[in-house]
């Protein structure tokens, strides 16, 4: 018996002396069955949905990130322009996609901006109609749905 134990206790003192590792591996959970959250990209736009309800410049809407920064980009010299009449936008609604419209102060009602977002997709569009001129930014490709209130609003304007 004592001549197995000694080999035993070596065999023992070379697994436990074994450096472990300091951190756990990692794993993928995929491989486990289990499924992974949805990685999400440092510019999504999924936030927004938390704002619908509320109106965007009482929210601190405009100064979250990544929109501002989406904007500024998309926008450029017209930035300032949307804003401005984004000062007393509607509270943000949901139609399939997030929106809001706002119009320039003291002008007609013909003069209007809205922001359309489609967060699964992570696109942004811009239009602002003034002086009977739209001009429309829009990040990413293809067709954005158009909630039924602007699509409504849009012929009625000059």
């Amino acid at each position: 018996m004592q001549k197995y134990l000694l080999p035993f206790c070596l065999l023992l003192h070379a697994a436990c002396s074994q450096d472990s590792p300091s951190s756990p591996p990692k794993v993928d959970h995929t491989s486990l069955g289990t499924p992974a959250p949805p990685t999400m990209h440092h510019d999504s736009l999924h936030y927004l949905s938390r704002y619908v309800g509320q109106r965007p410049e009482a929210a601190g809407l405009w100064q979250t990130e990544p929109l501002k920064s989406r904007l500024k980009e998309l926008l450029q010299d017209d930035y300032p322009v949307f804003m401005e009449a984004m000062q007393q936008a509607q509270p943000l609604k949901q139609e399939r996609v997030v929106y809001t419209i706002g119009s320039f102060p003291g002008q007609g009602s013909g003069d209007f901006a809205f922001m359309v977002v489609d967060a699964g997709n992570n696109k942004l569009h811009v239009s602002i109609v003034r002086n009977k001129e739209r001009r429309q930014f829009q990040s990413g490709g293809g067709a954005l749905y158009l909630p039924q209130e602007i699509a409504q609003r849009l012929p009625q304007a000059p």
